[in-house]
């Protein structure tokens, strides 16, 4: 899900338990979604990085030529 989706389905949950929401409640709401989906790139791009790179070594010859 996108980050505005998100935002409006915590919203409309929001609505339907009776809260009101006002424009700041909804600026935390989008603050609040933003960070955690910038959070959560931030870790995959740290797991991404932190793999060992693959490094072809080339086979030996069977008989030691």
């Amino acid at each position: 899900m996108h980050q505005k989706e998100i935002a409006e389905a915590l919203a409309v949950a929001m609505k339907r338990d009776g809260h009101e929401l006002d424009g700041a409640d909804r600026l935390i709401i989008r603050n609040t979604v933003s960070g955690s989906m910038a959070a959560q790139r931030r870790r995959e791009n740290y797991a991404r990085s932190a793999t060992v790179s693959f490094n072809w070594i080339k086979p030996k010859t069977p008989r030691g030529k």
